[in-house]
């Protein structure tokens, strides 16, 4: 069976949409509209060299509320969250649904509740 040009262009396109489709599924099946929760917050010091303290306020209280302040980014590693906060100190990731799409690269104060390893976002506003 030989393919013509127009049908191997569809073939294509179709493997990519159910590759991007499984991609997307397997990484996104525990997301909320209005609660997100990072399952496994990673923070990586920016630079290790530096010798500035840590000022953003932590505590071990599921129920507090935290606010940390830097550059909202697209997440460079979508299995951790679909955005990140890079505070210079370290990088927060988030899943959201939310559209803060009008914040990217800019100086926000991202507000949670809970630790960040487990919590939830309130909300995230420009300085």
């Amino acid at each position: 069976m030989k393919l013509t040009q127009n049908q191997k262009y569809i073939l294509g396109g179709i493997i990519v949409v159910v590759i991007a489709a499984l991609l997307i599924w397997r990484g996104g099946g525990t997301k909320q509209a209005d609660r997100q929760e990072n399952s496994a917050q990673n923070q990586q010091p920016e630079n290790q060299n530096s010798s500035t303290q840590d000022t953003e306020r932590t505590t071990e209280d599921d129920n507090s509320q935290n606010t940390y302040e830097g550059t909202l980014k697209i997440s460079d590693d979508l299995k951790q969250g679909n955005l990140m906060l890079d505070t210079g100190q370290r990088i927060i990731y988030v899943f959201t649904s939310r559209d803060y799409s009008s914040l990217l690269g800019k100086s926000v104060a991202l507000e949670i509740q809970g630790t960040l390893e487990n919590f939830t976002l309130l909300d995230i506003k420009e300085k």
